[in-house]
């Protein structure tokens, strides 16, 4: 049985259970280590520099419940070369199928999502990677990904 918590104690967050894990795409040499979620532009950068398979994109994210569009926000993430996702900052939800949409994608399908995006929820939900409690997560992420790196292959990331 969980304690919850008393009347002067802080509610605790439930563990990352994504935490030190990785995921692998094709074309990718190394297991990509999940980052911390709200850390998306720092991030997605960082990771940009680790692999040379992978650049940065901006752009926005768009939830999908049973096949329609539920929630919006605006997301960074990396990608191939070839356009494969790599997004180390979302997790797999059941039931939740998400669309990354890069700033100046020019398919028409993809700014029609865009303006019914926009007309049924508004602006997109901004970024919001610059608080405190992120960034400790974001550095506690990094030294766990070279840990598992290093052991992994023996080399480790920079940074």
């Amino acid at each position: 049985m969980t304690k919850l918590p008393g009347p002067n104690e802080t509610p605790r967050e439930p563990p990352d259970p994504y935490e030190g894990k990785t995921f692998t795409i094709p074309g990718v040499s190394r297991p990509i280590p999940y980052m911390p979620e709200g850390t998306c532009q720092e991030s997605s950068r960082w990771l940009a520099e680790q692999f040379a398979e992978l650049e940065y994109v901006q752009g926005v994210l768009i939830a999908f419940e049973g096949g329609r569009p539920v929630e919006w926000l605006e997301h960074a993430w990396t990608q191939t070369a070839d356009g494969q996702i790599a997004d180390a900052t979302i997790r797999p939800t059941v039931g939740v199928q998400w669309k990354h949409i890069a700033d100046g994608a020019d398919h028409d399908g993809q700014r029609a999502l865009g303006r019914y995006a926009l007309r049924h929820f508004g602006p997109p939900v901004p970024f919001d990677d610059d608080k405190a409690a992120c960034r400790d997560a974001l550095r506690q992420a990094k030294a766990a990904a070279d840990a598992f790196c290093a052991a992994e292959d023996g080399t480790g990331l920079q940074g």
